[in-house]
């Protein structure tokens, strides 16, 4: 089986991406405040106010917490990683979880979490978009890399198979 070629893709960490997840936050903080509030008996008047003025706080203290530099997504042909910095790359898996044809989610699973990295406020996962626009000269590569096979580690490469023609 060939490897998929090469591939280097900037992360877009603010833009539309930050969008939605500022809304995802207001929306919950909404919904949250609004129940509680007319659970507890105040009138819908109040209730819409205090949720919209909560909404709007979590707003915008996500776009605070969740904003993060773009990022450099790396296939050498071998083995995934984020550029960190210039001169720090860390290893590890990307798993694709959403494919919208111009607009692509990849989870960033890295190897060996490391405590100086500034994105591991919720975890060892780190969540990157990638867009077509952003990365139109390296878009079909970086398709192809993410949707191509790859051996799992430990286990028989497709040279020793067992399948004939793999």
């Amino acid at each position: 089986m060939r490897v998929a070629p090469s591939v280097q893709a900037l992360s877009c960490g603010a833009g539309t991406w930050l969008s939605v997840q500022q809304g995802l936050y207001a929306l919950s903080a909404f919904v949250l405040v609004y129940w509680g509030s007319r659970h507890i008996g105040a009138g819908p008047w109040g209730s819409l106010l205090s949720s919209l003025g909560l909404a709007i706080a979590a707003a915008i203290l996500a776009g605070r917490v969740l904003r993060q530099p773009a990022r450099q997504l790396v296939w050498d042909g071998a083995e995934w990683a984020v550029l960190l910095t210039p001169e720090h790359r860390q290893a590890g898996a990307v798993m694709l979880m959403l494919d919208l044809g111009g607009w692509i989610l990849v989870k960033f699973e890295p190897d060996e979490p490391s405590a100086a990295s500034s994105w591991r406020l919720l975890g060892p996962s780190q969540w990157l978009a990638l867009s077509q626009c952003d990365n139109a000269a390296v878009w079909a590569a970086l398709r192809v890399a993410l949707h191509s096979w790859r051996p799992v580690q430990g286990s028989p490469d497709a040279a020793s198979s067992s399948i004939p023609g793999a």
